[in-house]
């Protein structure tokens, strides 16, 4: 996961930063990325010019005035992809927090390798902007659950789920709970860490 991914207007050092992440993602041997905060589309195009080589599809996910900020770069032919707007996004009023702006929501492309049906989930959910004092919690598990319902719903044809982006929970957290029990989930990382 590559994290701090700039904000249009506030960063100085931005297309050198996207061009980093570009670079980094080429190098690698990855066969599906997920990005966040991806929130103007040029820099979309700018990784994906320099991805394309060695990952030839990705879905950009429109949504919001400024846009989801949600991407993923395949080495698999996407099939299929849909955005799921989550209907609790923050508060129009709070422009300098930007959530309401990015539409939240859950994106999902299917893909498929040797017969197996994969979908693959990516979203960001609202910030957490104060921890003793979180105005938005109820609007991380609203989302939380409506992300657990989706998944719960669209994966069953499939044979593979993989879920991934800034979730913005920790394990212990009531709406991480939501998202892997009622979407029926494994946590590879906690599986691995165990």
């Amino acid at each position: 996961i590559f994290r701090g991914v700039p904000v249009p207007f506030a960063c100085k050092y931005r297309k050198e930063r996207f061009l980093s992440i570009a670079e980094e993602i080429s190098k690698r041997n990855f066969d599906i990325v997920i990005l966040q905060e991806v929130w103007a589309e040029s820099d979309y195009k700018l990784l994906q010019q320099h991805i394309l080589k060695t990952m030839p599809y990705c879905h950009y996910f429109q949504s919001g005035t400024i846009g989801s900020g949600v991407c993923v770069f395949s080495k698999l032919a996407i099939e299929d992809s849909f955005y799921h707007l989550f209907p609790l996004n923050g508060y129009f009023h709070k422009v300098q927090h930007g959530d309401w702006f990015g539409g939240k929501g859950l994106g999902m492309c299917r893909v498929s390798i040797q017969g197996i049906s994969i979908n693959i989930y990516c979203t960001h959910l609202h910030a957490e902007y104060d921890m003793e004092s979180d105005e938005y919690i109820a609007h991380r598990v609203a989302q939380a659950f409506d992300m657990s319902q989706f998944i719960k719903y669209t994966s069953g044809s499939c044979d593979l789920a993989i879920v991934g982006g800034d979730f913005n929970l920790r394990p212990t957290d009531l709406g991480y709970k939501m998202i892997v029990t009622n979407g029926n989930l494994h946590d590879c990382w906690l599986a691995k860490v165990s």
